[in-house]
């Protein structure tokens, strides 16, 4: 169980019948997945990054995204100070929830950021991924701004992806 805020609390689950069988879930195929490159001799890891746009409300009624900052300096510290106030409540939220985010960063677009967790086990990095956007929005709502997961939410600026970095050893 991870705590996502005083009120709140999440819980992973594999879905079974009344009689403990395995229901076909996303969660429960994967820990399939995993268990058999497991029993074939590999480790298996998976690093996250997530992109959004962390927005003052009246941004989603836009038909674009014009004027959406001031200025913005991609991957610079100016922007990233601007939203200290997110980050700290991210990060804060975070180690309440028993989540490590590895980088918190401002991305190409105006007003898009990027948090990226480190590897873990592929059932471990999904429910990682599941928390965090859940921590995200959070975090963005109680800075009074939404935080939008959407592809492109303005179609004359950058648009926000997920990317998963995977490792097989054996």
């Amino acid at each position: 169980l991870r705590h996502i805020s005083t009120d709140t609390a999440w819980g992973a689950v594999t879905m079974e019948t009344q009689d403990g069988e395995p229901v076909c879930c996303p969660r429960s195929a994967l820990q399939r997945i995993a268990a058999q490159a497991e029993r074939d001799g590999y480790t298996v890891k998976v690093g996250s990054e997530f992109e959004f746009f962390l927005l003052p409300p009246a941004a989603l009624s836009r038909a674009d995204g014009e004027s959406l900052s001031r200025t913005w300096h991609a991957y610079g510290t100016e922007a990233l100070l601007d939203r200290e106030e997110f980050g700290l409540r991210l990060f804060t939220l975070a180690d309440r929830a028993g989540l490590q985010i590895e980088q918190l960063h401002c991305e190409y677009g105006p007003l898009q950021m990027e948090v990226s967790l480190p590897p873990a086990a592929p059932v471990d990095a999904a429910d990682q991924a599941a928390v965090l956007r859940t921590l995200i929005k959070s975090a963005a709502k109680e800075v009074g701004q939404i935080a939008s997961f959407s592809p492109k939410p303005f179609g004359d600026q950058a648009g926000s992806g997920a990317h998963l970095h995977l490792s097989l050893a054996d």
